[in-house]
C-alpha cells in the first residue's frame, strides 16, 4: 500500500510548482523570527538551499502569529551541525537539527525523499524509520496537508507551492496530500491532526480527507501512548478546545482518547464538560496558565462520580471509596494516554478536594487545605461545578470564596461552626509502563 503512495509521489513530482512572488503574498520578513532568518541566511552563505516551511508560513498568510519557525534544507543533519555551534541532532524516525537561541529553538530538517527503498515499516504499514533524503519537490509531496507544504524562499522572498496549498488556504479547506486513507495508515496521528487543524483554523475538511476518518480511527490504538498524550495537549490547549471536542465527537474519535463514553452521560454532565472547555479557551486566549490535568479531571468527572458511588454502595469507607475510584479511573485512562505522574497526581487532588471542600472546614483543616499545592485548580473546579450543579456545591463554593479573602478573626468565626472530622490519605500514582 505504501509503495502505491511513493509511486504516486514520483509521478506527481514532475509537476512544476506555482511560485508566488513577493507582490502576490502577504508574508513579510518583519513578522518572521530574527533567529529563523539567521539560520536561513547562514545556510545560504554555506552554499545550501534553505526555506521556511509548514505551519509558520500557513499562519503568516492567515495573519496569525506562528508559535515556532521550521526550516528545511538540502544540507544533511551533519552538515547543518557543522554550521552552528548551538545545534544538537535529535530523532530516530527522522533526524532533525535543533538550533538553539536562548529559549527559542529553530527546527531544521533535510528534504525527505520519495523513494520507499529505505523506509522501515511495521506490520500495520506505519513508517518507523525515515532517514532517506531528497529534493524539495519530493519533500513537498511527503508532507501531510497541502496548507503545511508551502515554502518561503529567502533568496527572492517568494512562496513555492507544489500541491495547491495556497488555493486551499484561500478556500479555508484542509486537504491531505495523496490518497487520504494511505496517509492515515502511514501515520495515524494525522487523524487527530486533521481534526485539530480544522478546529483551530475554522477550516472545512475536504470530503476526500474526511471520508476515511471513521474507518481508520482504531489505528490510533497502535500509536505510542506518549505520542497520543502530546497530541492531546495540542488538541485542547490551543484556544479552541470546545470546537476540537465537538469535532472529535463528530468523527467518533473521543473514545480513542478518554476512558468514558460521552454519548452515555447526562446532558447536565455534558454541559459541565463544555463549561470546562470554554473556561480553558478563555484562559488560553488571555495568556493565562492552564493545565492538561484540569481538563482530564473534567472529562472523567461523570465517571468518577459513578465509580465513587458504586464503591460506597459496596460499604467502603469514604476515603477508601475515593482512593479506589481514583486508582480505577486513572489506570483505565493510562491505557489510552501516557499521563505523566505529576498530572495524574493533580487529577487525583482535584477529585479528592471536591469532598474535602465539604468536610474540611474546621479551623486547622481549612488552613491546611489552603496550603495544598493544587488548591487553586481544585477550587476553580468547584466553581465550575457550582455553575452546573448548584444544588450540590454552590453553598460550599461561596463559603470557600469568602474564606480565602477573610481576615484571621473572620476565618476563625467561619470555621467554629464546622466540627466534621474524617480520616484521610492522599492518592499516590502507581507505577505504570505508560508513565511519561
Amino acid at each position: 500500500m505504501l509503495s502505491n503512495l511513493f509511486s504516486w509521489i514520483n509521478n506527481r513530482k514532475k509537476i512544476k510548482p506555482k511560485v508566488y512572488s513577493r507582490a502576490e503574498h502577504n508574508v513579510s520578513r518583519s513578522n518572521i523570527s530574527p533567529n529563523a532568518l539567521k539560520v536561513l541566511n547562514r545556510l545560504k552563505r554555506g552554499g545550501y538551499s534553505a526555506y521556511l516551511v509548514g505551519g509558520c508560513i500557513r499562519d503568516l498568510i492567515l495573519e496569525g502569529k506562528p508559535k515556532d519557525f521550521d526550516v528545511v534544507t538540502d544540507a544533511s543533519p551533519e552538515q547543518i551541525k557543522s554550521l552552528f555551534n548551538n545545534c544538537i541532532l535529535i530523532g530516530r524516525r527522522f533526524r532533525l537539527a535543533h538550533v538553539r537561541f536562548g529559549c527559542e529553538i529553530i527546527e531544521v530538517s533535510t528534504f525527505r525523499a520519495a523513494s520507499s527503498s529505505q523506509h522501515k515499516l511495521n506490520t500495520d504499514g506505519m513508517i518507523m524509520h525515515d532517514n532517506e533524503y531528497g529534493a524539495i519537490d519530493e519533500d513537498a509531496f511527503r508532507r501531510d496537508f497541502t496548507i503545511n507544504a508551502l515554502y518561503y524562499d529567502i533568496r527572492d522572498f517568494s512562496i513555492i507551492d507544489y500541491v495547491g496549498g495556497m488555493k486551499d488556504l484561500r478556500k479555508r479547506q484542509l486537504r491531505l496530500i495523496g490518497n487520504p486513507k494511505q496517509r492515515y495508515i502511514e501515520d495515524p496521528v494525522r487523524i487527530l491532526r486533521a481534526i485539530r487543524f480544522a478546529a483551530k483554523l475554522d477550516f472545512n475538511i475536504h470530503p476526500n480527507t474526511a471520508k476515511p476518518l471513521s474507518q481508520v480511527t482504531d489505528l490510533l490504538q497502535k500509536v505510542s501512548k506518549a505520542r497520543v498524550f502530546e497530541e492531546y495537549i495540542k488538541l485542547f490547549l490551543h484556544g479552541k478546545a470546545l470546537a476540537t471536542f465537538e469535532a472529535l465527537q463528530k468523527h467518533n474519535s473521543l473514545t480513542i482518547l478518554f476512558a468514558i463514553d460521552f454519548n452515555q452521560i447526562s446532558p447536565c454532565d455534558l454541559s459541565f464538560i463544555h463549561e470546562a472547555l470554554l473556561d480553558t479557551d478563555k484562559r488560553v486566549n488571555a495568556a493565562r496558565r492552564v493545565s492538561p490535568g484540569f481538563l482530564i479531571a473534567a472529562f472523567l468527572w461523570p465517571k468518577y462520580v459513578l465509580e465513587l458511588q458504586k464503591n460506597k454502595n459496596n460499604k467502603m469507607k469514604n476515603y477508601e471509596a475515593k482512593i479506589q475510584a481514583i486508582e480505577t479511573l486513572l489506570l483505565e485512562q493510562q491505557k489510552l494516554l501516557a499521563i505523566p505522574k505529576r498530572i495524574q497526581a493533580m487529577v487525583a487532588d482535584i477529585w479528592e478536594m471536591q469532598d474535602d471542600f465539604v468536610r474540611k472546614r474546621t479551623p486547622k483543616r481549612a488552613q491546611k487545605l489552603l496550603e495544598q499545592q493544587n488548591f487553586r485548580a481544585s477550587f476553580d473546579f468547584l466553581l465550575l461545578r457550582s455553575k452546573i450543579y448548584p444544588e450540590q456545591c454552590l453553598e460550599y463554593a461561596n463559603w470557600w470564596q469568602e474564606f480565602q479573602v477573610a481576615d484571621a478573626d473572620k476565618q476563625l468565626e467561619m470555621t467554629k461552626v464546622n466540627k466534621t472530622r474524617t480520616s484521610y490519605r492522599r492518592y499516590k500514582p502507581k507505577k505504570s509502563t505508560n508513565d511519561a
